[in-house]
């Protein structure tokens, strides 16, 4: 049982660390004013950034539900971010639906 413990507290840290990275990565693009796309990706770019940023403040969210003592409760929050960010790496992935020009 205490592997376990050692284990789940190990994943808790990970992922802790995790959600710093995306919150400061967040806060680093952001603060920049601006972003360059290069004109290929410029359709899903607009789709995906809405979604990242959604991703990074809920995480954010998750992250201070965790040190509140609260994780439990942020569950369902972490399973829409989960979900959102798979379906936002399969849109980057596919691409824009628009036909080349």
């Amino acid at each position: 049982m205490r592997g376990e413990a050692n284990a789940d507290q190990s994943a808790r840290g990970r992922a802790v660390g995790t959600i710093r990275i995306l919150v400061s990565a967040f806060g680093d693009v952001t603060g920049a004013g601006e972003v360059t796309v290069p004109n290929e990706h410029a359709d899903v770019f607009i789709a995906v950034y809405g979604w990242w940023a959604w991703v990074c403040r809920s995480s954010r969210l998750v992250l201070l539900a965790h040190e509140a003592d609260l994780g439990h409760e942020a569950a369902p929050n972490v399973r829409t971010i989960l979900e959102h960010t798979l379906v936002m790496q399969w849109v980057a992935d596919v691409g824009g639906t628009r036909s080349p020009r």
